[in-house]
C-alpha cells in the first residue's frame, strides 16, 4: 500500500529462462539464451477479449490463444500472448436491453443516454452512452452512479472506457464504504491523471490509451469497514478540475464497458449485459527445447614457426 503506479510506465522484460544442466542437475549459471513457444492449453467454457495489432478489442473463443497488443508512440505493438487467471465482471452495462437504464442517472445533476453514431473500442456502434449534465446551475456536482453488492473487506478495481465530448475532465470513485476509494480526476483530453484526491484509501489508479480518443481509466481500493454494498459514482468537472462547477445542459463525454472486479488492477474487457460474467483462467504450457552442446576440437600446431611465416595473396584488378 502507498505505491501507486503511473500508467504507461514499467520495465521492460524478454528471454525467461529455466534450464539445467545435461545431466539433469541444476544448471549453478545461465547459459546462451534458447528460445521457447508458448502455448496456450484452456480457457474451458468462456470467451475472453484482447486488443488486436489495429486497436480492436476483440473476442477470443474458448481455447483461442490471445496475443495482446498496446499503443505506443502512436503504433499499436505486439504484447504477446495474454495469460490472465479468472475474473468476473460484476458491473451490469449501462444499458441492457438498449431501452433499460442500469445506472442511477436524472438524480444528481446529470443523465446517461444511449448513442448510435460514436464508434467504441470494439469496432461497433453498441453500448455507447453519453454522460450529459441536465442543468445550468452553477457551483454543482453532477453524478450518475451505481449501487453493487460485492464482498466485504476485498480489493477490487473499477474501469470504464472515457472519450471526450465537451467535457474533458471525469471524476470516479465509489462510497457507501470505509474507505471512500478513489476520487480521482481524469484528463480526457491529455490521458493523464490530473489528480487523485484520496490517495491514503486508494491502492493504485491509471489511464490507459485505448485508441480514436478512447481511454480506459480505473483506480482500485481495498473496503476494511465490513461493507458489502457500495455505490460506484462517475462525475464531470470543469477544465480546472473542479466537480462543483457551472453546469450546462448536454455537456458532458462519452462512456463504454464499465468492469468492477475483485483485483488491484483491471484485466482485459469482459462483456457483460444484466448479470455478472466471468471469464475461466488462460492455462499455457511451454514445450522444452533443447540444445545440443558445442563440438569443440584441438589440432596440435606444435609443427608451426612462430618466427617465421609465409604470407600468400592472390587478387585481381
Amino acid at each position: 500500500n502507498g505505491y501507486q503506479p503511473t500508467s504507461g510506465t514499467g520495465v521492460y522484460m524478454w528471454g525467461f529462462t529455466v534450464e539445467k544442466a545435461s545431466n539433469n542437475t541444476g544448471a549453478t549459471f545461465p547459459t546462451s539464451f534458447i528460445p521457447t513457444k508458448a502455448n496456450l492449453t484452456g480457457r474451458a467454457s468462456t470467451t475472453a477479449t484482447y486488443t488486436r495489432s489495429d486497436g480492436v478489442i476483440t473476442t477470443a473463443n474458448e481455447h483461442q490463444p490471445r496475443y495482446d497488443h498496446a499503443i505506443k508512440d502512436g503504433i499499436w505493438r505486439r504484447k504477446g500472448l495474454l495469460l490472465e487467471s479468472a475474473a468476473t465482471n460484476i458491473c451490469q452495462n449501462f444499458y441492457y436491453p438498449a431501452s433499460t437504464l442500469k445506472w442511477n442517472s436524472g438524480v444528481q445533476n446529470a443523465t446517461i443516454t444511449p448513442v448510435t453514431n460514436t464508434l467504441a473500442p470494439d469496432g461497433s456502434y453498441n453500448n455507447v452512452v453519453q454522460f450529459k449534465e441536465i442543468t445550468n446551475n452553477a457551483a454543482t456536482t453532477a453524478s450518475v452512479y451505481k449501487p453493487i453488492a460485492g464482498t466485504a473487506n476485498t480489493q477490487r478495481t473499477f474501469s470504464v472506457y472515457a472519450k471526450k465530448k465537451e467535457l474533458k475532465m471525469m471524476r470516479l470513485y465509489f462510497d457507501g464504504t470505509t474507505p471512500v476509494c478513489g476520487q480521482v480526476i481524469y484528463n480526457l483530453d491529455l490521458g493523464t491523471i490530473h489528480i487523485a484526491q484520496n490517495p491514503s484509501g486508494t491502492d493504485a489508479w491509471g489511464i490507459e490509451d485505448a485508441g480514436n480518443g478512447w481511454w480506459r481509466c480505473w483506480f482500485s481500493g481495498t473496503v476494511t469497514g465490513g461493507q458489502s454494498t457500495y455505490y460506484l459514482h462517475i462525475d464531470s468537472a470543469d477544465d480546472f478540475g473542479n466537480v462543483s462547477h457551472q453546469n450546462t445542459v448536454n455537456n458532458g463525454f462519452y462512456l463504454w464497458g464499465p468492469q468492477m472486479e475483485y483485483a488491484g488492477a483491471p484485466t482485459s474487457y469482459i462483456y457483460t449485459d444484466d448479470s455478472a460474467v466471468t471469464r475461466t483462467a488462460d492455462l499455457a504450457e511451454t514445450e522444452a527445447v533443447t540444445r545440443e552442446g558445442d563440438n569443440i576440437k584441438m589440432y596440435d600446431m606444435s609443427f608451426h614457426n612462430t618466427i617465421e611465416s609465409t604470407i600468400f595473396g592472390e587478387g585481381t584488378s
